[in-house]
């Protein structure tokens, strides 16, 4: 499943693991992180320090109604050691150009706070890869939210092995626009960490409960592994197990 046959280096399999607990902890665990460290106790998972409790961006009334998004995010920081992952089309029209709304309003709480943001730009099948337009157009929105608010992670399409599945050449196209978008990026904030989301259950064939049950690795493959900094995972194990107690331990 890796580009070329090369394998990831430790430093890229830590980013991948830190984006998967970023991303997939949303709405999954209401306990106490606590303070870092194994905890011994028989049937308690172990803590590592690193690890922050994730929610998706989610307040009352969202998305049609803003207006609870400062008690949304003032509720998360209640909770320490925290992260909002933030979900949104890479645009708001037809035109393009401007920083979603979501994205926007979301950043501009968590700079008053100490909550780790993950913006996810996602995209839909009426967006032409082939149309340098397009690609630049998302490439300057991009670059303007990365300039504007430094994050520490950007990902670019969600879930894409979908994508992957459903149309591969078009696919191939959005695999070279992602890396037109990161260099934009790059540019503007080197440090930003950029990649992609994929389903784990979908892109390993394992989701047998959903008729998933091919695996698409050409969604990975069809990337250069170089380019991908770090990578998001949904995990949804209840689509490939029947009880809690069939969820494998790796």
């Amino acid at each position: 499943m890796i580009h070329s046959a090369k394998a990831f280096r430790a430093q890229a399999v830590c980013r991948l693991a830190l984006a998967a607990l970023l991303l997939l902890g949303a709405g999954c665990d209401t306990s106490d992180p606590g303070d870092g460290g194994p905890v011994g106790t028989p049937g308690t998972p172990t803590i590592f320090e690193n690890i922050e409790r994730g929610y998706a961006l989610s307040p009352r009334g969202f998305p049609e109604d803003f207006s609870q998004i400062e008690a949304f995010f003032d509720e998360v920081q209640a909770l320490g050691r925290a992260s909002v992952q933030a979900n949104t089309l890479w645009r708001d029209d037809a035109t393009g150009g401007a920083i979603p709304a979501v994205a926007q309003v979301a950043a501009a709480q968590d700079a008053l706070r100490d909550v780790q943001l993950v913006i996810v730009f996602g995209w839909n099948e009426e967006d032409d890869w082939s149309n340098p337009e397009t690609v630049q157009t998302f490439a300057r929105m991009a670059a303007s939210y990365a300039a504007a608010h430094k994050p520490d992670y950007l990902f670019l399409g969600n879930e894409t092995d979908f994508d992957a599945e459903a149309d591969f050449e078009n696919y191939l196209l959005w695999a070279a626009a992602y890396r037109t978008i990161r260099q934009e990026i790059k540019l503007r904030n080197p440090a930003t960490l950029v990649g992609t989301v994929f389903n784990v259950e979908h892109l390993m064939g394992t989701g047998r409960f959903s008729g998933w049950t091919s695996p698409v690795p050409e969604a990975w493959t069809a990337h250069h592994a170089g380019t991908i900094d770090v990578v998001g995972l949904t995990v949804y194990p209840f689509l490939g197990t029947a009880t809690v107690a069939d969820v494998p331990d790796t």
